[in-house]
């Protein structure tokens, strides 16, 4: 096993680097970097993405299904990743073959890990993933491979232990069984958050995990704490903040484009949520001095630099 360090700067040399990943036994390491709304990524394996600046696209046919800051995607398969913002993003990325993950996570669990080897979904946000990420990032910038590699496989392990948890929250009798209702209960999360503007009954949540409504509703409230509907709701909050600071629409265009009725009935939940209006975001947004938006985008700059300069490619 190996671990190969990566980056999107050269288009063409990333596409047949990343496809030799696929092929040989090696984790790859992505610093990914997208110019704005426009420029995608074709990725031909699976792995954990979470931006560390902006916003980037995980499904390339959903304009909806982004992620922010702190927020962690897991997908086994190939996919599109884009941004979704004009601004640009910059994203961390561990990608590897199925075999790779299965024989990976089996050395590190101890027991042979079932399919689905990763549990795909959308996860967080949390503060904590996105700190981590950019310690492992900057650790592995100037580790050797060997133990860099290993710092890679941790951070996989640390993040597939906090799913445990939930896991054993899950119906079933055998760990197999709790975990592939875990994989189906998590399927409909990233529904909800790619489609959370529109009207979604439980019904219809329920036939996306292929579950009878009521065994979904008891299932999903005994594993993530909070009924479907509690979810969905705070969705919809969590995008209408990001959209407050991202777009020009007004607040009732947000409201309406975030899945709320009217404005009124937004206002009042958004406050309850948040403990403030709005319209106080957007003011606090629009009022952070421009030096500290450059400074936060210097930052990221610097990163991307830093980590293109030590890259060591052993793929020929």
């Amino acid at each position: 096993m190996e671990l190969v360090r990566l980056d999107t700067q050269d288009k063409e040399r990333f596409a047949h680097d990343v496809a030799e990943v696929a092929r040989r036994d090696q984790i790859a390491l992505v610093l990914g970097s997208n110019a704005g709304p426009r420029d995608n990524i074709p990725l031909p394996i699976g792995g954990f993405w979470t931006p560390l600046w902006g916003r980037m696209q995980y499904d390339h046919g959903n304009p909806q299904a982004t992620l922010g800051a702190g927020e962690l995607y897991v997908s086994a398969g190939a996919g599109t990743i884009g941004c979704a913002s004009n601004r640009g993003c910059l994203w961390l990325a561990l990608l590897a073959s199925q075999d790779f993950w299965r024989h990976a996570l089996s050395k590190i669990c101890h027991f042979s890990v079932p399919d689905p080897v990763l549990l795909c979904g959308v996860y967080g946000p949390d503060r904590t993933l996105r700190r981590d990420a950019v310690h492992f990032l900057r650790y592995a910038r100037a580790a050797p491979p060997a133990p860099a590699f290993d710092a890679a496989l941790a951070l996989v392990a640390g993040l597939h232990h906090g799913f445990e948890a939930a896991i054993a929250r899950c119906p079933g009798r055998s760990y197999s069984q709790r975990r592939q209702v875990f994989v189906r209960l998590q399927r409909v999360r990233s529904y909800i958050a790619a489609n959370c503007d529109r009207e979604i009954d439980s019904a219809h949540l329920a036939s996306v995990a292929n579950f009878s409504t009521s065994y979904f509703i008891r299932a999903f409230h005994a594993v993530f704490d909070e009924t479907p509907h509690t979810y969905l709701l705070r969705r919809r909050l969590q995008r209408a903040r990001s959209m407050l600071s991202t777009t020009p629409l007004s607040i009732t265009e947000i409201a309406i484009a975030s899945g709320f009725d009217n404005r009124s009935s937004f206002a009042r939940i958004f406050r309850k949520h948040f403990g403030t209006t709005a319209i106080a975001v957007r003011r606090w947004m629009s009022d952070l001095p421009s030096s500290e938006l450059q400074r936060e985008s210097a930052i990221f700059a610097r990163s991307l630099s830093r980590f293109r300069a030590a890259a060591a490619v052993t793929i020929s």
